[in-house]
């Protein structure tokens, strides 16, 4: 009995010694670098880095949690309600998960806005207004030159005035190139379809375009699901295009599909 007295009195006080103390503190130093540099790699791990964001978020800081406790506020001699403040902090952490990750995927909510998508959107905006048309304010002014007077020609300006399958995609990808900048498709996905910050390229994706019946659905219902193009995941919801004609979702989904080097195939109306 007198020697398992002696054992225990040694084991409390190793576990009380100043270097059991600074073993327990760089541990937590690591477990803390860990929780830092999970959230940075994740974006480059593809469909494992949403887990192990979850892991080095949630999972390192319960570890920590159970260290501080059992290390720190020694309430492993309370071994009764250490189970109980475990199953607390976890409640606590799920409940705080399911609360802030739906708001995360919106631009604002109830008494709050994400400024830097707004200012993002902004920026973009003025861009494009600054990029319509530039005037030199030192240039002379030029009369206009007076146009040719040449015999009217009736021009067909509808899709289905077209003849062959040439006029019709030539038509399709002029008018489409028109709806793509008045649509304020350039905004998000760029004048070269390159995309920026959490907007994903259009070029080269005839996986996510999929059919002509998948890009209009995507124009015109927009796209909720998250996607991942080389390893980064775009998660951002692409909101529906409206107030287009057949003709103008025909011509915008065609151009999509063929400009910048694509070659995915022409949607007619």
């Amino acid at each position: 009995m007198a020697q398992s007295h002696a054992h225990d009195d040694h084991h409390d006080h190793d576990a009380h010694s100043p270097q059991h103390y600074v073993k327990i503190y760089g541990i937590l130093l690591v477990l803390l670098a860990i929780s830092i540099a999970g959230p940075e790699i994740s974006p480059h791990l593809g469909a494992a880095g949403l887990w192990v964001m979850l892991f080095t978020a949630f999972g390192i800081a319960f570890v920590k949690a159970w260290l501080v406790i059992k290390h720190f506020m020694h309430l492993t001699v309370e071994k009764p309600i250490v189970w109980y403040i475990l199953i607390t902090c976890l409640v606590f952490i799920v409940l705080f998960f399911a609360g802030v990750a739906p708001d995360v995927k919106n631009h604002e909510g109830t008494n709050w806005v994400n400024y830097a998508a707004k200012a993002e959107i902004e920026r973009a905006l003025a861009e494009h207004a600054a990029a319509q048309i530039e005037v030199d304010p030192d240039a002379e002014p030029v009369e206009p030159t007076p146009a040719p007077v040449v015999a009217a020609v009736e021009k067909p300006k509808t899709f289905e005035d077209m003849a062959s399958d040439a006029q019709k995609k030539s038509w399709l990808m002029k008018r489409g190139a028109e709806v793509y900048t008045e649509a304020d498709c350039i905004i998000c996905h760029r004048s070269n379809g390159a995309g920026h910050g959490p907007y994903p390229p259009l070029v080269g994706q005839a996986e996510h375009m999929g059919d002509c019946t998948t890009t209009k659905n995507i124009i015109t219902q927009g796209m909720a699901q998250p996607i991942e193009i080389a390893g980064v995941v775009y998660d951002l919801p692409m909101p529906p295009t409206t107030g287009l004609s057949a003709e103008d979702v025909a011509a915008v989904a065609t151009y999509v599909r063929n400009a910048w080097g694509n070659d995915y195939g022409v949607c007619t109306p």
